[in-house]
């Protein structure tokens, strides 16, 4: 059996941006816009900017891209977020870093992207957002001894008896 190839083919035609799916042994289809996913934009794709359409088109790149297991199991791990679960989620973590680095690229009505091309972006983008990641820093609490809170007590007591600033004398 062929192995099959995808790969996404943009066209700007009267001003209307459309991509087609073109998988081998396949007939083409309308790239969905998944829009049930996060509505960036309800007037559908656009590329050659940083904008809303723009970033709906790099959610649907990645959404369909991520069906595939193998590479969406490679972009995950290379991004190292176990709270990442499903296509459509890393898709959502990605999609901008995508868009900046491809989309926004895209300056003429026709361009064609390789599933493999796609997917080697797809790594890159998770790469550079998880250098660009602030690790958390461990939170540490002051350590406290046993006679401390007695002492805050106190003083919560003392300053209850003291009169306000607010009381006249």
């Amino acid at each position: 059996m062929p192995k099959v190839t995808t790969q996404y083919a943009g066209m700007r035609v009267g001003g209307k941006c459309s991509v087609v799916v073109q998988r081998t042994a396949r007939k083409d289809e309308a790239l969905p816009p998944r829009n049930d996913v996060f509505n960036h934009s309800p007037d559908g794709f656009e590329w050659g900017y940083g904008g809303s359409g723009p970033g709906q088109l790099s959610l649907a790149i990645l959404c369909d891209l991520f069906k595939v297991r193998t590479i969406y199991d490679r972009v995950h791990e290379a991004l190292g977020d176990p709270d990442v679960n499903g296509g459509s989620a890393l898709a959502l973590r990605l999609h901008h870093t995508f868009k900046t680095v491809f989309i926004s690229a895209q300056k003429g009505d026709q361009w064609v992207l390789l599933q493999a091309d796609a997917e080697s972006l797809a790594i890159a983008c998770a790469l550079q957002r998880k250098a660009l990641a602030k690790p958390e820093e461990p939170v540490e609490e002051p350590a406290q001894s046993e006679s401390e809170p007695e002492t805050e007590k106190q003083n919560e007591d003392e300053s209850a008896d003291a009169p306000s600033s607010e009381e006249s004398p």
